[in-house]
């Protein structure tokens, strides 16, 4: 089976993530610990909700001076605007989705 045919379930494992009610420094602990450069953000039930890049962290940094770092959550710092695919989707419907939408990552 070619990689571009496969669904989405037998390629993506276990996402790393994080929650809303998470402190900057948290959640920037996990992202350096990773190696990833960016989170999904999950609710309380388990619902994705937001998405947090090394940019929103950046940008984070910058607007709340001169409040400290270690008060800010991720829910008021994450992009809410959400771009998602279904499990059942393909390898290559989530490529076409990325292209047309101009992002590198979809939930």
């Amino acid at each position: 089976m070619k990689l571009k045919n496969s669904s989405l379930d037998q390629v993506i494992r276990n996402p790393i993530t994080v929650t809303e009610n998470m402190t900057f420094l948290e959640a920037r602990e996990i992202l350096l610990k990773h190696r990833v450069g960016r989170l999904p953000v999950l609710d309380n039930n388990k619902k994705p909700v937001g998405i947090i890049t090394e940019k929103d962290f950046v940008r984070a940094i910058y607007k709340t001076r001169p409040v400290t770092i270690e008060k800010i959550l991720v829910k008021d710092f994450m992009s809410k605007k959400l771009i998602t695919i279904t499990k059942k989707g393909t390898v290559y419907d989530c490529a076409n989705l990325m292209r047309n939408n101009r992002i590198s990552s979809v939930l």
